[in-house]
């Protein structure tokens, strides 16, 4: 066999793999989850509902007036000038 049949055939198992996880865990709803025990759907669900309502956005002010954002935006500035 040629260098790329073989590359073919050595693929063919992940891609297979790739296909039943994503088959497996392609659901948008925990609830729908066939991977997750009873227990374990009705803890994630409290988990994300009392994260939920602790959230609020900041308003644009608050964000833009912060030193921390400033100093991520510079490092990041000169980390793609550099490049």
């Amino acid at each position: 066999m040629h260098g790329w049949q073989w590359l073919l055939l050595e693929g063919i198992p992940s891609v297979v793999v790739v296909l039943f996880v994503l088959a497996m865990m392609f659901d948008d709803r925990i609830a729908k989850a066939k991977w997750l025990t009873q227990n374990e759907r009705a803890l994630l669900e409290r988990n994300i509902a009392s994260d939920n309502v602790e959230k609020e956005d900041p308003p644009i002010r608050k964000i833009l007036s912060s030193p921390r954002v400033w100093l991520m935006s510079l490092i990041y500035f000169s980390f793609v000038m550099g490049l």
